[in-house]
This record gives C-alpha cells, sequence and structure tokens, in this order.
C-alpha cells in the first residue's frame, strides 16, 4: 500500500482497538474485522465486516447503545489515514471497503426485488417497489423521493454505493449516480462512514432478531420440557395411585389449579400463557388459558336443577370470584372442588351459592384424528366407564332374553306331557319376574345411551367445529360456501344414524350371540344350517349395502355442487332478473340437480330394505326347512320349538348387524366428505406466539394470484408502513387493495416474497396471536343479532362504561341515547333497522375493543358524512395504532401520513395527498374524477 497516502504509526491490530468515532485506519496487512460492542450485554461483541488488506475502515457514528472496536489477526497492521495526497489509491481503498460492506448488506437482505432499474450517469426516475443496483462502485444522489439503502433513507449529500447494493424506492424518486472518482476526499470518507453506519445497523437488527427468536426458541423448548416433564409425572402419579386424578400444578393460582383439575377431566392438559395470567380475571383469563392450552372455552348457564343434566367437566365461580371445579361423578351427580379444599356433592343448597355462568372446554381435533376411525375414537374418549356400563346391562338384558325361549322348552317338553299346573304357574310367576326386573335394567341402558350419544355429539361437534374453523379461508372459496354448508350440516346426522344404530345393534347382537351358542347347544347339526344361511343374508345384505354407498358418494357430491350453485344463484337474484337470466339460471340447476336424483340410489336401498324386511320370513322357513332336512325324529317337539324361538332373538341379531352395518355404509361417504373440512391445513399451525405487536408492517416483493393460471391480484409489491402511522391505501377496483388486507391478515399466501409484522414473517407467528391484536373492518362486515352492547363487544367483555367509551369514540353515542333501550337495543340480522353509517361505526367501535395494534379498515367509512367521517378520524388518530385505510374517498386519505397507489397489483405512487396531486400522476388522475 506504498501509493495510499498514511501516516505510519507501526502499529499492529492489538487484540482489541477502540475506535473514537471520526478516525480513518488503512489496512496494510492481513485483515481486520470490524464489531459493534453492546455494553449493556456484558461487552458481546458483533462481528460487521472484515476488511481484507488494502481496506479503509472508517470508524462513523456508532449505533445506538453500542460502541466499536477492531480487532485482527497475527500480522494485521494498520495505518492512520494521511489526507495530503494520493487520491487514486484511497478511492481503490473506499471502492474496496464499499464492496465488503455491499457483500455484507446483501446476505443480510437477500436478492433484490424483482424489478431492478441499473444507474447510469443520467437522471434516472423509479416508481415506488422497484430496486436499483450500480454495476461498479459508484456514489449516488437521491434529487426527489424516498430512497433507502438497508432501511436507511440516503442523505441528502448522496452516499457511496456497491454492486451488490440494493436501493430501495419507497416513493416516486429521481436518482442520478456517477463514478467514483468524482467525490472529494472529505466526501468520499464521510459517504463510507454512512455506509458503515447503515450496514451496521442492518447486522444490529439482525442480531436482535436472531436473540429474540433464539429466545423465543428457548422458552418454547423450555415451555415443551416442562410439559413433557408435568405429562411424565402425572403418568406415573396415576400408575402408583388408583385414582385417575390429575397431578395439580404445586404453588399455583387457584384459578390454575380449578382449570387444570377441569381440563384433565375433559382429556386436555392445562397449559399457562408465557409470562403468566398477569391480573386476567373471570372470561378474560379463561379465554387466555385456553388459547395456551390449545383449546376452546364455552360460557354455559348454570339454570335449574343443572347438576342433575350435567355430562361434562365445568369450571364455575363463587361470587367472590373463588374458582370451583364441577366434575360430573359415577352416581350421576356432579362434585365441586372450591379452590384447593375437598370436593362435595352439588345439591341445591350447594349450587345456589355458586354464580349461574360457568366454562366448558373442548380440543379441536389435530392431525391424525380426522379419519373416521379416529374420529370415532375421539368422539368417545373418556368415556370408557360408560361404554363398560353399556355393555354390562346389554349383555344382561341378552342373558334375560333366553328365558323365554328356554321356558317354553320346558313347557313342551316337560310340563304339558305331564300336565303339572302347578310347576307351569311357578314358572309363569318366574318370567314375569324376570321382565320386571328388566324393567330398571332397560331405564339404565337408556340412560347410558344417552349420555353416550350426547358426550359424543359434543365432542364430535365441537372438535370438528375447532378445526374447521382454524381451516384456512381459502377452502371456502376452493369448495364454495353452500358446499361447506351442506357438508357441516349432514355431518351430524350422519353420526347420530350410525351412533344411534351402533348403539342400539349392541345388545341385539349380544343377544343373537348368546341364542347361536343356544343354537348348537340344542342340536349342532340344524344350528349350522340355520347359521350358514344367516351369514349367506348378512353377506348379501352388506353387499347390495356397499353397492348403495358408492351411489350415495355420487349423489352427495352432486348435492353439494347444487347447494353451491344454489347459494350463488340466491346471492345474485337481483342480477338474474337484470339480465333476464332466468332461464338459463333454471337450465344451469337442472343440469346440476339431475345427478343429485339419485335413481339408482333409491333402487339399491329399496333392495337392501326389502333383504332386511324379509329376512325373519324367510329365516322361519328356512329353519322349518332345515329341520326337515335334518328329520322329525332327530328333534323332539319341545326341543325345536325353543330352538325356533332362540333362533328368532338370532335372526333379530342379525337384522340389527345388517341395519348397522347398512348405516355405517351409507353415511360413511357423508361423513368423509365432511371430514375433507377438517383435513385441511390450519392457519398457522405450529407457529410461534406473537405476544405484543408494536404496529409495523411490511410487504417484500409479494406476488400472489387467486388461481394457478389467473392474473397476479399482486406483481412483486413491496411497501413499509410504520407504528403509528396512518397510510392509505387507493387505486381502482380490482387493482389489488382488499388483496393486500386480505394477506395481511393471513387469509391468502403469497406466491413470491413476504408479509412481516414488526420485522417478522407472518408465516413464523401464530396467526390467532397476531389477528387478535388487529382490529379489522372488511367491505362485507356484519353485525351479529343481539343488543348494541353485545355488538361492541365483540368477543371481548365490556363492563357499560367501556361500551359507552367506544360509542363515543365512533360518534355514535347519541344515536344510543335517543333509542328507548339504549345498549339493549335489539340488533336484527345484518342490522336491518339500522342505517349504513350506523352500521359501520358499530362495526369501527367493535374492532377498537380489543385495543389493536393495527386497525385495518377497508372502506369502513364509506357510509359516512364528512362531519361524522372528520370526527371519527380524529378521534382515532388520538389512539396511536397504525391505521390502514382502502378507501375511493378523497376525505378519507386527505389526512393520510402516506397515500400507497396500487394498480394492477403494482405499487406506482406514494407520498402524502399534497405531494401527488402536485405531481399530477396516477393518483391525480383517480382524485380527479371525485372532484366537480
Amino acid at each position: 500500500m506504498t501509493g495510499v497516502p498514511h501516516r505510519s504509526t507501526g502499529s499492529v491490530v492489538p487484540a482489541e482497538l477502540v475506535l473514537p468515532d471520526g478516525l480513518a485506519l488503512l489496512v496494510t496487512g492481513g485483515e481486520a474485522t470490524l464489531f459493534l460492542v453492546d455494553e449493556s450485554r456484558g461487552g458481546v461483541r458483533t462481528p460487521v465486516a472484515t476488511f481484507p488488506e488494502g481496506g479503509l475502515v472508517v470508524a462513523a457514528e456508532p449505533v445506538a447503545g453500542r460502541r466499536w472496536a477492531l480487532s485482527g489477526d497475527l500480522g494485521s497492521r494498520l495505518e492512520e489515514l494521511d489526507l495530503g495526497a494520493g487520491e487514486t489509491a484511497l478511492l481503490e481503498a473506499a471502492a474496496t471497503s464499499a464492496t465488503v460492506l455491499g457483500d455484507v448488506l446483501r446476505d443480510i437482505e437477500g436478492p433484490p426485488a424483482t424489478r431492478v432499474a441499473y444507474l447510469t450517469g443520467l437522471p434516472t426516475t423509479l416508481t415506488p417497489g422497484t430496486g436499483a443496483v450500480v454495476e461498479d462502485v459508484s456514489w449516488v444522489w437521491v434529487s426527489s423521493g424516498l430512497v433507502t439503502v438497508g432501511g436507511q433513507r440516503i442523505p441528502d449529500s448522496g452516499t457511496l454505493v456497491a454492486p451488490r447494493i440494493t436501493l430501495q424506492v419507497g416513493e416516486e424518486a429521481a436518482l442520478r449516480s456517477a463514478p467514483v472518482s468524482e467525490p472529494d476526499v472529505h466526501g468520499l470518507l464521510d459517504g463510507l462512514a454512512w455506509l458503515t453506519t447503515t450496514v451496521a445497523a442492518a447486522v444490529a437488527a439482525a442480531a436482535d432478531r436472531r436473540l429474540i427468536g433464539e429466545a423465543a426458541s428457548a422458552a418454547t423448548a423450555t415451555a415443551r420440557a416442562a410439559a413433557a416433564e408435568r405429562r411424565g409425572v402425572e403418568l406415573l402419579a396415576r400408575e402408583l395411585r388408583a385414582e385417575r386424578e390429575p397431578v395439580l400444578p404445586q404453588d399455583a393460582p387457584e384459578f390454575v389449579v380449578a382449570a387444570t383439575r377441569v381440563l384433565a377431566a375433559s382429556g386436555m392438559q392445562a397449559v399457562v400463557p408465557r409470562g403468566g395470567l398477569g391480573a386476567l380475571e373471570g372470561i378474560e383469563a379463561v379465554r387466555a388459558l385456553a388459547t395456551a392450552s390449545g383449546c376452546f372455552s364455552r360460557r354455559i348457564s348454570l339454570r335449574g336443577d343443572w347438576w342433575r343434566r350435567a355430562v361434562e367437566p365445568a369450571l364455575g365461580f363463587l361470587p367472590d370470584g373463588t374458582p370451583v371445579s364441577l366434575l360430573p361423578d359415577s352416581s350421576g351427580g356432579v362434585l365441586a372442588y372450591p379452590g384447593g379444599d375437598a370436593p362435595v356433592l352439588v345439591t341445591a343448597d350447594v349450587a345456589r351459592g355458586l354464580l349461574d355462568t360457568a366454562f366448558t372446554f373442548s380440543r379441536p381435533l389435530v392431525d391424525g384424528e380426522v379419519d373416521e376411525r379416529s374420529v370415532g375414537r375421539s368422539a368417545y374418549q373418556g368415556a370408557r366407564r360408560e361404554l363398560g356400563a353399556y355393555l354390562g346391562w346389554a349383555a344382561v338384558l341378552a342373558a334375560a332374553g333366553l328365558a323365554v325361549p328356554f321356558a317354553s322348552g320346558v313347557v313342551f317338553d316337560e310340563i304339558v306331557p305331564q300336565g303339572d299346573r302347578s310347576r307351569l304357574w311357578f314358572l309363569l310367576a318366574t318370567l314375569v319376574m324376570v321382565a320386571l326386573a328388566m324393567l330398571p335394567v332397560q331405564v339404565a341402558l337408556a340412560s347410558v345411551r344417552t349420555r353416550l350419544e350426547t358426550g359424543a355429539s359434543y365432542d364430535l361437534l365441537r372438535g370438528l367445529w375447532g378445526r374447521v374453523l382454524r381451516s384456512r379461508v381459502s377452502l371456502v372459496r376452493r369448495l364454495g360456501a353452500g358446499d361447506v354448508t351442506n357438508r357441516l350440516a349432514t355431518i351430524e346426522g350422519a353420526r347420530d344414524a350410525v351412533d344411534r344404530s351402533m348403539l342400539a345393534m349392541l345388545p341385539a347382537v349380544l343377544s343373537g350371540l348368546l341364542a347361536g351358542l343356544v343354537l348348537l347347544h340344542y342340536d349342532a347339526a340344524l344350528a349350522g344350517l340355520v347359521l350358514a344361511f344367516g351369514a349367506v343374508m348378512f353377506v348379501l345384505a352388506v353387499l347390495l349395502a356397499r353397492a348403495g354407498a358408492r351411489e350415495q358418494t355420487e349423489v352427495d357430491r352432486a348435492t353439494g355442487a347444487v347447494n353451491g350453485f344454489l347459494f350463488q344463484v340466491l346471492a345474485a337474484i337481483p342480477k338474474i332478473r337484470v339480465a333476464g337470466a332466468e332461464s338459463r339460471a333454471f337450465l344451469a340447476w337442472a343440469t346440476r340437480f339431475a345427478p343429485a336424483v339419485g335413481r339408482r340410489l333409491v333402487l339399491l336401498t329399496t333392495r337392501q330394505q326389502l333383504v332386511t324386511v324379509l329376512l325373519p320370513t324367510v329365516g322361519t322357513l328356512a329353519l322349518i326347512a332345515a329341520a326337515a332336512v335334518v328329520g322329525p325324529e332327530h328333534i323332539d317337539v319341545g326341543t325345536f320349538i325353543a330352538f325356533q324361538m332362540t333362533y328368532s332373538l338370532f335372526v333379530t341379531g342379525i337384522a340389527a348387524v345388517v341395519g348397522a352395518a347398512s348405516a355405517a355404509l351409507q353415511t360413511r361417504p357423508v361423513l368423509s366428505r365432511g371430514l375433507e373440512l377438517a383435513q385441511d391445513r390450519l392457519d398457522g399451525d405450529g407457529s410461534a406466539d406473537q405476544e405484543r405487536l408494536l404496529g409495523g408492517v411490511r410487504l417484500v416483493d409479494v406476488t400472489f394470484r387467486y388461481g394457478g393460471d389467473a392474473r397476479p391480484a399482486l406483481d412483486g409489491i413491496s411497501l413499509r408502513i410504520e407504528p403509528g402511522e396512518l397510510v392509505a391505501i387507493a387505486g381502482p377496483s380490482g387493482s389489488g387493495k382488499s388483496t393486500i388486507l386480505r394477506l395481511l391478515l393471513g387469509f391468502e399466501e403469497p406466491e413470491q416474497g413476504s408479509v412481516l409484522y414488526d420485522d417478522h414473517p407472518l408465516g413464523s407467528l401464530d396467526l390467532g396471536s397476531v389477528r387478535r391484536q388487529l382490529g379489522v373492518v372488511l367491505q362485507d362486515g356484519q353485525l351479529l343479532p343481539g343488543s348494541i352492547h353485545d355488538n361492541l363487544g365483540g368477543v371481548t367483555s365490556l363492563t357499560e362504561q367501556e361500551a359507552w367509551e367506544l360509542a363515543e369514540l365512533v360518534a355514535l353515542a347519541d344515536d344510543i341515547r335517543a333509542m328507548p333501550m339504549k345498549l339493549n337495543t335489539v340488533i336484527t340480522l345484518n342490522g336491518g333497522a339500522f342505517s349504513g353509517g350506523q352500521r359501520q361505526r358499530l362495526l369501527i367501535a367493535r374492532a377498537l375493543a380489543s385495543r389493536p395494534k393495527i386497525l385495518l379498515l377497508d372502506e369502513a367509512t364509506s357510509a359516512l358524512d364528512n362531519v361524522t367521517q372528520r370526527v371519527v378520524t380524529d378521534n382515532l388518530a388520538q389512539l396511536g395504532m397504525t391505521r390502514i385505510v382502502v378507501a375511493h374517498r378523497l376525505s378519507t386519505m386527505v389526512d393520510a401520513d402516506r397515500i400507497l397507489v396500487v394498480e394492477d397489483g403494482r405499487l406506482v405512487e406514494s407520498g402524502t395527498y399534497a405531494d401527488l396531486m402536485e405531481r399530477g400522476g396516477r393518483f391525480h388522475a383517480l382524485a380527479s374524477r371525485q372532484v366537480l
């Protein structure tokens, strides 16, 4: 480096050299690494860049909270820069360092945007979302607009740029570049200093993100390890104790202990949210614990003699707020566990001391539980005791059913030939006593069956709905709302048919099995013939049922298509009438409905029912024919009569099995179509929880289309929105404005690029956690049937004072006070009695109820007059949240911090209202259409 101006110090780089601000050093031997030292973290060093021999290190203003440090290996030498002479060699050294810094920045930011412009010596104008690069180390000036490097705005004096550095255009900008030889030495050093600070800031931010990610991963791993340990302790404790009570957490709040007991009784494990429950109480604490535990909570009312009808564990409360675990026991009652006290049996006096609101918990179906067999197991999970009781009572009833055939054989074999009337009366009294004894057995059997059916219905439907509600929104677009509705509506009917037939089958099957054994005892040869006949009839009926199931699949598919089409037709009736397309709509419906008639299915079902109806009659004929084959001398009259009556029980069992098999086979297509909904991929499955959003939003090179061959709705769009900023998105219809909101909500996934919140990719976050921190009002938002208070709160529990504050915030309080019932005014479906402006203000207030960090509004003030809109806008501005507004009205966008103009899926302009109007570009053209 003899040609580079320097003042030799003869110094070898020490282990760590602290660099004061403004010092410039040349690397004259080996290489040197520039570090950022964070004193707040005990002097942790973060490497920024390693400069080779011939590089120039300029110590600029350090990143906030850190200082510079320089370190080298053996043989590394540094010389303090001498500005006296030798500009050419100095420029080469600066170019080397700029290239090194550019490589570091490229590694952090990744490849450039899809559309990249190469800067030349001529002035260049670039649109927002476009990247700019240079072919050689150059000096770049920005005469207008917003251009950033590594997230930092290029200063007015320009900066040094290396080839691998991508300049990001945030607003339409005019740029000019020049060879690095043009600037003076001092300007060159200032540019290199700015570039060093910019790259260091990017490195520090990446290190902070990495640290946060590692901390989150460590916290997740710790939580999983703790959960595994708790599960292991629980399993060992269950083996060591006869009862199956949960292992309750030690030194935990009463609420966590009570909820753990309830969740354990429901087959789930309680997980406390990271950071604990804090000051949360009541419904908010229940919701937070349920979310962390991966389940759903449901509020129920404890009315009347509820403890006599309870079928599932619940979490109740005493008037002083003490939580109470309410667990049904085997005797049909309910045990209450108030706090950590011993359980007490709930009676009318105990029930009067409880609040009339409680909560139950249910978990959605997880992966591996969405096929027919797994759903059946999940539906009866935790019902082993009831299933055992049902089988026991069914066995008793089946055994008692053999009393009549046995008595008939005794009568005709012994009593009638002997004329023993006293014994006949005794046998008759015995049969009467058996019948009377079976009455409570039948009552118990019906009671257990009702509990099984009710519990299975609760568990299956809540688990299925929980999974469907967590599925991606694209599921409805792919299948159609009508088809989804039809599938969900038929699941419960199919499940009910299968459960009823299966449960009703068990007593008959047990009776048939016992009857088959008795038949073999009476006469093995005759039993063999009739049992073979029964097997043939069973196989025939099952084959017909399977054929009917195949036809049922086709009919269900056609029915789903018809319902989806009808849903669309009903929504478009006004358009159809205006276009005079009634006949074409009818033809389209008839074309889809014809396959849904199912003529062949009706024929096959009729044949199968005919086989089932004829089975007893044909079975009796088969018995007589078999008796004739074996010969009358082979069996006496009494034994034959007992055999025939026992055979009737056997045939009844076959008929029950045939009926259950037919119901299972014919409803399987219905269940399969319904379970397809639950097999869809879930939103944010397995992602990390985002505890607190700050309000920053970014789209990086996002491309998205609604179909594989469709035109891109968004085409390489990039934008950045800072926390607390008000940004309006404008553009013609179909330009992609609403699509941006759908991507921000996670309703859709980009084909290319990333959606980020606070620089965290949305795909790596838990969507539920993110959405709970967003306030959203979409174009087609609807009010819920209920009171104004209920609609203002939404899923959030609001006091009356909080509800009035929300109403004041959206300029609706005076309207509500003018109503006779105030906040209790009833809102019908879709709010038909309210004006469009009132409905929109209610929707905005509901979006604000959860105190979101980001508010997304899609044409949410289109029905408001300008005065009301001004009041609402000013009130929202005081909340300090990030607001992203999609709008067409000029009055909505005038006060925006920035307006993003989208056209054909691309960001074409960005700036304030005044700037964009002054430019006379795309936004000016859109605005001119609204100006008279």
